[in-house]
């Protein structure tokens, strides 16, 4: 990883600590640019910190999505475990298809973060268009600009995320 990524990027990610109105990290990029790696890393240091931590991907968070949803009484404690902890991370946002549950839950867990400047660092392969594509659903679609208002931030409003473009790996 070391060698494939650029030095001043590597660094940037593995210090990168909330600040100011930035609660989050969001690092984007094609494929093979070791985005999930460098979570990993991070989470690792955050964790030897002794902080709780928790983790997430987008098949994970769609299939339990599904399931809380389908059961009132497990929603909230569900959506708990990823609201509450010291730093959420979460690899491969808005990979696959977005069902309306999925929307509704990260949309819940981004809202609860941000609001309360909670570290949240996601990593995601996806442009734009290709979450507003993903979202082929309407609910799910609705859902879609409220989460990247809620990361990508509006002037004023605190928890917006730190966006970083880890570029292809050079051969």
């Amino acid at each position: 990883m070391r060698s494939k990524v650029p030095p001043a990027i590597l660094r940037c990610v593995m210090h990168w600590r909330p600040s100011g109105l930035q609660s989050g990290l969001l690092l984007h990029g094609p494929t093979g640019g070791f985005k999930t790696t460098m979570l990993w890393h991070l989470a690792r240091r955050v964790i030897e910190d002794g902080v709780r931590t928790a983790w997430m991907n987008s098949e994970t968070l769609a299939r339990e999505a599904a399931v809380a949803y389908g059961d009132p009484s497990r929603t909230a404690a569900w959506l708990a475990d990823y609201k509450r902890p010291g730093w959420l991370f979460i690899d491969e946002l808005f990979k696959g298809s977005f069902t309306p549950s999925a929307a509704s839950a990260i949309f819940e867990i981004i809202e609860y973060r941000t609001t309360r400047l909670l570290p949240t660092v996601a990593a995601t392969n996806a442009t734009r268009k290709r979450i507003a594509a993903s979202a082929r659903d309407p609910a799910a679609q609705e859902a879609v600009a409220p989460i990247l208002r809620r990361i990508i931030g509006e002037p004023g409003r605190p928890g917006s995320f730190e966006c970083i473009h880890i570029p292809a790996p050079v051969d």
